[in-house]
């Protein structure tokens, strides 16, 4: 896993960061676990008005009666804030598992192309789709070496021409 995050190129007007994109679209700043905190914070929120407490019932002590009641308001209290959020996060966590094995599956068997991002220092975005696991971390390094080497991106065509070659 360490060799698929980007690689950072020192030029002299700044750092560029070379990487390989799951999405072929910029999906912002939001990682994975954080879409997947804002989601459960969410679902928390919604669930919260639930909570209110059964009755729980004609005791005849008094003493049991509050037992009862405090004993049921926490068993309530506990499913509404962390039994069912939990629950519901896990199945989205089980979901994200499912899409991303589903994703390498697609990108592997169906040849989908990875894309090679390039951000400038001034914060432009230049990207390649690049078909094969392989050849995208070729491009990458070769992106890379370019940027560090001369201060300036490949063209599609010396690019498409380094990665055939390699």
């Amino acid at each position: 896993m360490g060799q698929d995050r980007g690689v950072k190129v020192q030029t002299t007007t700044g750092v560029w960061h070379v990487r390989r994109r799951w999405a072929p679209r910029h999906i912002g700043s939001h990682s994975i676990w954080a879409r997947f905190l804002d989601r459960s914070r969410r679902v928390r929120r919604r669930t919260a008005e639930l909570g209110d407490a059964p009755d729980p019932g004609c005791a005849p002590d008094l003493g049991e009666a509050i037992l009862v009641f405090i004993v049921a308001f926490v068993a309530i209290v506990f499913l509404i804030f962390i039994g069912i959020p939990f629950l519901i996060a896990l199945g989205e966590l089980l979901l994200i598992v499912v899409l991303a094995l589903a994703g390498v599956v697609g990108r592997v068997f169906f040849r989908r192309p990875w894309t090679v991002d390039a951000v400038s220092p001034d914060g432009t975005h230049l990207s390649w789709p690049v078909v094969g696991w392989r050849a995208s971390a070729a491009a990458r390094q070769f992106i890379a070496d370019r940027v560090a080497a001369t201060g300036r991106v490949p063209s599609a065509d010396e690019l498409s021409a380094a990665v055939l070659t390699l």
